[in-house]
């Protein structure tokens, strides 16, 4: 192992492309203690919780079914593991990059991205940022604006704010419509 390397994990679709995203990995000459993953869902996460890698790189799709590899993400957030995943697509359907990022994914990259960028991702990932593109990230923003939003209030006797969530569709009662009774961003 090479000194202050990043350990990176590798779980595709087939053991031979985690061999082979492997064998690149370690060519890109990025400071990687790189390891493929059984192709399994199930023995992936095993091999994951015991070797403890700082990032693993999972793909959507592994050899149990197209979407299992979502059920890594889950099952390590539910252990409250430490390890930075990444999540191989093979498109950037609107979906699948809300459910990554629910699942605990910390980035996303497709498989029609440069592979150049990936030791790039791996690094970010590694060093606490989130990696993702203008149209994944919309993708986000538009979830979060779909969100109930905060209706901050304040009284006008004695001038405290009061911060509650609208329910969409709720009737409202006439004092909540009026201005005066809001706070405006």
């Amino acid at each position: 192992m090479l000194p202050n390397a990043i350990r990176v994990a590798v779980a595709d679709a087939t053991r031979m492309n985690s061999e082979l995203m492997v064998t690149a990995l370690k060519r890109s000459r990025s400071n990687f203690d790189v390891q493929p993953l059984t192709s399994n869902s199930l023995i992936a996460f095993r091999e994951l919780r015991d070797s403890h890698p700082d990032v693993a790189i999972i793909s959507a799709r592994l050899e149990d079914g197209p979407l299992t590899g979502f059920r890594i993400l889950h099952e390590l957030r539910a252990v409250e593991s430490r390890i930075s995943s990444v999540l191989l697509l093979d498109s950037t359907e609107r979906d699948l990059v809300v459910d990554a990022f629910r699942g605990g994914a910390r980035g996303i990259f497709c498989r029609g991205d440069s592979f150049a960028a990936l030791p790039k991702c791996i690094r970010q990932v590694h060093n606490g940022q989130i990696w993702v593109n203008n149209g994944e990230l919309e993708f986000l923003l538009e979830l979060v604006i779909s969100v109930r939003p905060l209706k901050i209030q304040t009284d006008r006797r004695n001038g405290s704010v009061d911060a509650t969530r609208t329910r969409r569709g709720a009737p409202r009662s006439r004092r909540h419509e009026e201005p005066s009774d809001c706070i405006q961003a």
